[in-house]
């Protein structure tokens, strides 16, 4: 799929990882609709893109709210799932409540989302969709009980639409990094020599635009980003 040209919905677009996949489509030729629970994020990537990014102030569990930007789905050539966020403690410790917020915005949410951009797909027979999960999605740690919980999920969720809508000449894809520098995975501890030997968030970016430009008889339905030779000090 040429990016240059094509329309783009992308999920937790204000800040880190969203951030610069928008960005990296815009630089490409893409046009951005945008929205993440802050709008400060959002105005600032309007005002650095102005003519290429849309955006409203949302989140992916409010369906009221998917309801009022359903027409933004109707041209869609590429949706980015992106928005996610973590509650780390131990399960003993997290309350009920706590681990329902957590699933609900990185699985559930996703779902209604894409629930939106299917049918347009559907009916031009054409569509990338690309949920940014995380390697806890096949690893474990301690306190990530309904992180890992919620990208396990959604990795198999993704696999299910993969198999579902690859009739319908639509590609579905994960992406999966581990440590990504960013305000989530906040490392102010860090030395910047120690930064720089993680993946930074353009990065994540990069691989998007590697991904759409990949051949439409080719999908490669599976991507992993590890740091390359991680300093531990």
């Amino acid at each position: 799929m040429p990016i240059d040209g094509k329309y783009a919905v992308v999920t937790g677009a204000g800040k880190g990882i969203g951030r610069e996949i928008a960005k990296a489509l815009m630089d490409n030729g893409a046009k951005v609709f945008g929205f993440s629970r802050t709008l400060s994020d959002l105005k600032s990537l309007k005002d650095e893109y102005a003519g290429k990014f849309e955006y409203a102030v949302g989140d992916v569990t409010d369906s009221s709210f998917l309801e009022s930007i359903k027409n933004k789905f109707e041209n869609i050539d590429v949706l980015i799932n992106n928005a996610g966020f973590g509650i780390f403690k131990p399960v003993q410790d997290m309350t009920v409540d706590e681990f329902r917020s957590v699933l609900d915005t990185n699985l559930t949410g996703l779902f209604a989302v894409t629930k939106l951009a299917i049918p347009p797909m559907i009916n031009k027979k054409s569509g990338i969709i690309i949920n940014i999960s995380s390697l806890a999605g096949q690893n474990t740690f301690e306190k990530a009980g309904a992180y890992c919980a919620s990208k396990h999920g959604l990795n198999g969720l993704t696999d299910c639409m993969m198999l579902d809508l690859r009739k319908f000449d639509i590609k579905v894809i994960t992406i999966s990094p581990g440590t990504v520098i960013t305000d989530f995975s906040s490392k102010d501890g860090w030395t910047e020599e120690r930064k720089n030997t993680y993946p930074q968030a353009s990065d994540i970016g990069q691989i998007v635009v590697d991904a759409l430009n990949m051949p439409e008889r080719c999908n490669i339905s599976k991507y992993e980003v590890r740091a390359t030779n991680p300093q531990k000090a």
